[in-house]
Order: structure tokens, then C-alpha cells, then sequence
């Protein structure tokens, strides 16, 4: 069986292209280097940092651009010792994507932005989002009886 040597090249050149094309795809690991994700930050450069917040262990890696906003996922892999059981359970291994404006990112880092939820979408937001709710809520009953004596005076008056 005789090869073609125009083939062989034709198929080499593919696969270099295909590789390059791969690893420049492939985000910058930051590992757990804040200074390096947030320098990438600034720039909506493809990259990604292991870190934690709160006592919580996040996995941010930044997807690209989309108009004037930067694309981030966010993931909780490992919430505080110091949580219940519950909420581990609930929150560990959710993700959330965020659409950041560019401006905030060369001005603060991600970890900074103290209103990150507002700006993100997907089942960590919604777990959230469901935590404070019922935290609400279980104020709201605990002092549902002072409330009602306060309300039944007012109006006995």
C-alpha cells in the first residue's frame, strides 16, 4: 500500500491546527493565584482560579466576552465546616453564570463585587436566592406575635 506524502502532510498540518486551535481555547489556570485571575479579569481574558470567599471553596473561570460585559462561571465546590449539613448539601457543586460590565472588573476584583448574584443566572443564584427567603420568612413568623399585639393596640386606640 503506497501513501500519499501530499495526504500525510495535508493530515499534519490539520492536526497542528487542531491542536493549536485547542490549546488556545483553553483558559489561563490561575490555580489558586487571585492577583493572576483578576489581572485576566480586567482584560475578559480567558481564564480560571480556585479560591476561597466567606470560608466557601469557589471555582471562577471566565468564559469571553458578550458586548460590553464579561462572561464568568462560578462554582461552589466546597461550603464552610462551620455550615449545616443541609445547606452543604443544598449549595455544594451548584454553578451560576455572570455577566459582569468590563468597567466594574478593571475597577474591583470578582471577589469584591458585593452585588455578584444581581448580576448572574442558574441554579447556585436560585439556591440562594431560596436560602434568604426562608431566613425571611422565619423572622417574619418569630415575630409575628409582637407585631400583632403592636397592630392590635393601634387599632384599639
Amino acid at each position: 500500500m503506497k501513501i500519499d506524502k501530499k495526504n500525510v502532510i495535508i493530515v499534519v498540518i490539520l492536526g497542528i491546527f487542531i491542536i493549536a486551535l485547542f490549546l488556545i481555547t483553553l483558559p489561563k489556570n490561575c490555580k489558586s493565584n487571585d492577583e493572576c485571575f483578576n489581572n485576566a479579569a480586567a482584560k475578559c481574558s480567558k481564564a480560571k482560579v480556585t479560591t476561597y470567599k466567606n470560608d466557601n471553596l469557589y471555582n471562577y473561570e471566565i468564559l469571553g466576552k458578550r458586548e460590553n460585559n464579561c462572561l464568568f462561571n462560578v462554582k461552589l465546590e466546597k461550603v464552610s465546616e462551620t455550615k449545616t449539613f443541609e445547606l452543604k448539601q443544598a449549595l455544594e457543586g451548584k454553578r451560576m453564570i455572570c455577566s459582569v460590565p468590563k468597567e466594574t472588573l478593571q475597577s474591583q476584583s470578582l471577589k469584591e463585587i458585593e452585588s455578584l448574584t444581581d448580576l448572574c443566572t442558574g441554579p447556585l443564584k436560585e439556591v440562594l436566592l431560596q436560602i434568604n427567603l426562608d431566613k425571611i420568612y422565619e423572622i417574619v413568623v418569630k415575630n409575628i406575635g409582637p407585631i400583632a399585639l403592636e397592630i392590635e393596640k393601634g387599632v384599639s386606640v
